[in-house]
């Protein structure tokens, strides 16, 4: 199975996100994340048979909740993404659950920790991109984090599914 730690967005937050894909929408086209698949991811685990060790990894990282608020739009190449602001609190709990994985003996990407919600892959802009327009979405979203989740990744039809396994509360 292929497995990833992630923050789920309440459904007012992805509304707001399908907005900002709209705009891209409009000036280019690409390989759009769907609704029900927008998350943020904490850590990818990738292919592994180990999902009780990534559970007890999780139960092992404790955190208070904390507020989440986004910040600008960008994108790595052709993956365009809303930016999240890396709070000291999203930075202690992504560390503590990448020591926890690693203690558990997954090996990680080691590469430094951009928190980011995927909006479109292979993306290709046509003209203008409307960056201030998605800026100005994006930046007075927030929303509070009471809870990390482990993913399952298949596919069904050729279409991208994401299965919640496991949910822990935060303080």
């Amino acid at each position: 199975m292929r497995l990833f730690a992630a923050i789920l967005l309440p459904a007012p937050i992805k509304e707001q996100l399908l907005q900002a894909q709209e705009l891209l929408r409009a000036h280019g086209s690409g390989n759009f994340t769907r609704f029900e698949n927008l998350h943020l991811t904490l850590a990818f685990l990738g292919e592994t048979q180990q999902e009780e060790a990534a559970i007890q990894a999780i139960r092992n990282t404790d955190s208070a909740s904390f507020l989440l608020q986004f910040s600008q739009p960008g994108n790595f190449d052709h993956l365009y993404w809303a930016g999240i602001t890396l709070s000291p609190a999203l930075s202690a709990l992504q560390e503590r659950l990448v020591r926890n994985l690693s203690a558990q003996g997954f090996s990680l990407e080691t590469r430094q920790y951009v928190p980011h919600i995927t909006l479109c892959r292979n993306y290709r802009p046509v003209g203008n991109l409307p960056l201030a327009e998605i800026k100005e979405l994006l930046q007075p979203l927030s929303f509070t984090v009471d809870c990390i989740n482990l993913m399952e990744s298949t596919h069904n039809n050729g279409q991208l599914l994401y299965c919640q396994r496991f949910q822990k509360e935060l303080l």
